[in-house]
């Protein structure tokens, strides 16, 4: 079962994209000028849903939606024509003004959309699309050969948008990159599972090409209770995740102040995932107080807890078949 900070359980959890403060440019015109992923804090024109797969998450979104239309617009993905108006009837049932949602339909859509894109770049002026390659989390090939392949979500969106692309063949998905003005933060591990057989150093010239930012903070390795394998992450511990997402259990607050997610020490010893997982974050903490700005200056770091994973965790008997296999 993963441990997932409760930070992300609302916002992240939805995994909103942010429109930022921009123009649009011409399709494939020249980009002159450094295009950057802004931080969650700059301001945006609108902000970019996915209506769920999942009809025991509407509620929820629905909510999400109606807190955020009084200050900003929303972009609600939709996957077909029949979706559009399962997410229209909810929301006209709340009572959420109408010309404070526009739809986009895509069959790529749900509530992961910070992963899949489209993430907005912004020069200041004009907006453009990042895209990443995409391989589905890193997830082995067992787990996800049967979901259909992505559509080339960016790429459609872009031209739909006319906004131009910044492209790579590097993989990384959105949860994987958390940004300030100037860096971003990410788990090595994850850059290298998603990027077999490159350079760490060819992997982090491209996210700062794309991105636009001047240095990347690496922490080591992600806790295991985000990590999908083919095995258990210990003992006779298993569940999912979104594969070494740094955004769950570290982020940036402002351009000097990261929060990172702690196990309480009442809690280590609960469990073989727990007491893994409390030795991995406070890795994580050692290194982020030895890391540096692009001005030299460590950042402040503030802790935040993780909920104890015992609530998390739901328990079934080993069965024959289990052995078996």
């Amino acid at each position: 079962m993963t441990t997932r900070l409760l930070l992300c359980l609302i916002i992240l959890a939805l995994f909103p994209m942010r429109t930022v403060v921009a123009q649009p440019v011409a399709q494939n015109a020249p980009l002159t000028s450094r295009y950057t992923f802004p931080p969650d804090w700059a301001p945006h024109d609108a902000v970019w849903l996915g209506w769920s797969y999942d009809p025991s998450h509407h509620s929820v979104q629905v909510e999400v939606i109606r807190a955020l239309v009084p200050t900003v617009s929303v972009r609600l993905l939709v996957t077909s024509e029949a979706t559009r108006a399962q997410a229209q009837a909810a929301l006209e049932e709340a009572e959420i003004a109408r010309d404070r949602i526009e739809y986009f339909t895509h069959p790529v859509s749900n509530v992961w959309i910070r992963d899949a894109g489209p993430r907005f770049l912004s020069n200041g002026r004009n907006l453009a699309v990042a895209d990443f390659a995409w391989n589905w989390y890193g997830y082995p090939k067992e787990m996800s050969r049967d979901w259909p392949t992505r559509s080339g979500i960016d790429d459609d969106l872009a031209k739909k948008l006319k906004l131009s692309l910044v492209s790579t063949t590097m993989v990384a998905e959105g949860g994987a990159l958390d940004v300030s003005t100037s860096v971003i933060l990410a788990y090595k591990q994850t850059a290298l599972q998603r990027n077999p057989g490159m350079s760490l150093k060819k992997v982090e010239a491209e996210y700062l090409r794309v991105y636009g930012k001047d240095h990347v903070v690496w922490l080591s390795r992600s806790p295991l209770g985000d990590l999908v394998t083919d095995r258990p992450k210990i003992e006779n511990y298993v569940g999912w995740g979104a594969n070494g997402h740094i955004d769950e259990y570290a982020r940036f607050v402002n351009d000097t102040t990261i929060v990172v997610a702690q196990i309480d020490p009442s809690e280590r010893d609960n469990n073989p995932l727990t007491r893994a997982d409390a030795d991995i974050l406070a890795e994580n903490l050692s290194e982020l107080r030895a890391a540096v700005n692009v001005d030299g200056r460590p950042f402040r770091i503030v802790t935040l807890p993780v909920p104890a994973l015992r609530y998390h965790v739901r328990t079934r008997a080993v069965t024959a078949e289990d052995k078996a296999s």
